[in-house]
C-alpha cells in the first residue's frame, strides 16, 4: 500500500525530460537515461483505540533505459512503523524492506483507442532470507490513453506473489491533467484483493511541478475507503542523460 511523507534530494541537473506519474507509466524513460525517484511516505491507520503510523523515508526507485522501450528497475525501500495503544507506544521498528528489481517493456504505442501498453515484471527479494523458494514477484500490465494534449487516462492491472507466499491482485486508475509544461494534477483510485476479499481501497489526489525539463516534484494526499487511513507525501524525480555525464 502506498503511504506518503516528505524527503528532500539535492542534486546537479542534466538535460533530459523528467517522467513521473503516481501510477506506473506505460512509456519508457528513454535510452541511456537514469531516473532517480526519491519518495517519502507517511500514513496513519486508526483501529479502535490503536493507531498504526508508518513511513518510508526514503523509498528509492532507480530506472535505467536500455532502449527507448526497455528499462531496468530497482526499488530499495526503508520502512518504519509505530503502533500506539491509547497514549502508550507498543512497538517502534525501522528496517529496510524487501528489494524489488526487474524490467518494464513497452509493448506498443497507443493506436486510436487501443492504449499504450507495457509489461512490468519485478522480483521481490527478501533481505532476511534470500533463497529461491522465498523470492516473490510482481507482474503488471500498465496502460495509458492520451485523450487530448492535456488529459490522459492511466491504469495498471497487476498480480503480487509476496515472499510470505500470499497472493493478491491490484488495480490503479489514474486521471491525469497537464494544463501546461510546468504543472500537472491527478486523481487516483487504488485497490488490492486477495481471493475476492478487498484488502484495501483508497482514493488520492495530487499535483506536481516540473521545475526543469529533468527535475520534478509531486505532492499527494489520500484517504482509505474501506479503512480509517490517511496519508500524504512527496516524490522527487531526477532524470540524467548518462551519455552527457
Amino acid at each position: 500500500m502506498n503511504k506518503k511523507s516528505v524527503v528532500v534530494l539535492l542534486s546537479i541537473l542534466a538535460v533530459h525530460t523528467c517522467l513521473h506519474q503516481a501510477v506506473e507509466p506505460s512509456s519508457g524513460i528513454g535510452s541511456n537515461i537514469l531516473q532517480i525517484e526519491m519518495e517519502g511516505q507517511y500514513a496513519n491507520e486508526l483501529e479502535a483505540a490503536s493507531t498504526i503510523s508508518s513511513w518510508l523515508v526514503p523509498n528509492t526507485l532507480l530506472r535505467y533505459g536500455i532502449t527507448n522501450s526497455i528499462e531496468l528497475q530497482l526499488n530499495v525501500p526503508y520502512f518504519g512503523e509505530r503502533l500506539t495503544d491509547g497514549n502508550d507506544a507498543v512497538y517502534v521498528l525501522h528496517r529496510f524492506d524487501n528489494i524489488k528489481m526487474g524490467t518494464s517493456i513497452n509493448l506498443w504505442p497507443q493506436k486510436r483507442w487501443i492504449p499504450e501498453t507495457a509489461l512490468m515484471v519485478r522480483a521481490i527479494l527478501p533481505i532476511s532470507d534470500l533463497a529461491l523458494n522465498n523470492i516473490g514477484e510482481i507482474l503488471a500490465l500498465n496502460f495509458s490513453n492520451q485523450l487530448n494534449n492535456k488529459w490522459s487516462l492511466n491504469y495498471n492491472l497487476g498480480y503480487i506473489h509476496e515472499v510470505a507466499h500470499t497472493h493478491s491482485a491490484y488495480y490503479i486508475l489514474n486521471i491525469w491533467f497537464e494544463p501546461n509544461s510546468n504543472w500537472h494534477f491527478y486523481i487516483e483510485n487504488t485497490g488490492e484483493f486477495n481471493q475476492g476479499e478487498k484488502i484495501y481501497e483508497l482514493v488520492n489526489g495530487g499535483f506536481g511541478i516540473n521545475i526543469t525539463d529533468n527535475f520534478c516534484t509531486d505532492f499527494s494526499f489520500g484517504k482509505g475507503i474501506n479503512k480509517n487511513t490517511y496519508y500524504m507525501g512527496l516524490i522527487i524525480s531526477w532524470a540524467i542523460d548518462t551519455k552527457k555525464v
